[in-house]
């Protein structure tokens, strides 16, 4: 077996997408200290709350992931062949705007016998688990033989986080 996908190397650091929580961090040094208004200790929060917001959840999702897989509680591994696999691209109305504009979102997933595993492409609460983002995407067969090492995760709706994927060759 082929090792694919596996979670537990996954290095703490920062979050690129988090970096956005240093525009208001420059409007505030600006408005501080050029301009001289006391009112931007406000975007500092805003920014200082984004910066450490973000980059806490995927952390600490990290370290959670750590212990767990260095304790063995809560880990399952399961072998076998896929049964069906999955992948659906849906377009969906993007509701977080007020314009008319549309997502495409991208549902995956595989059975293995009567375990069911489903992500969407890209969401996951830190690259500790799968969720087919590495280019190019995991293609799975029926019948392909795999290993995968899981979790049930209370804090994701009790839905089931990859740790660790092989494949036969």
């Amino acid at each position: 077996m082929q090792v694919v996908f596996d979670g537990t190397g996954v290095p703490y650091g920062i979050e690129p997408f988090s970096l956005l929580g240093l525009i208001p961090l420059g409007i505030c040094l600006f408005d501080r200290f050029v301009r001289q208004r006391g009112w931007s200790w406000m975007l500092f929060a805003i920014g200082t709350i984004a910066l450490l917001g973000i980059n806490g959840i995927v952390n600490w999702d990290i370290w959670r992931i750590r212990a767990m897989v260095a304790s063995g509680d809560g880990l399952e591994v399961t072998r076998g062949a896929v049964t069906q696999h999955w992948s659906i691209t849906e377009r969906v109305r993007d509701t977080s705007k007020s314009s008319v504009s549309y997502k495409t979102v991208i549902s995956e997933g595989f059975d293995l016998g009567a375990l069911r595993f489903a992500w969407q492409r890209g969401e996951s609460f830190s690259p500790a688990t799968f969720s087919n983002l590495a280019e190019p995407h995991l293609a799975l067969r029926d019948g392909q033989r795999v290993e995968v090492t899981w979790f049930i995760d209370p804090a994701d709706n009790n839905a089931r986080r990859i740790i660790r994927l092989k494949l036969a060759r």
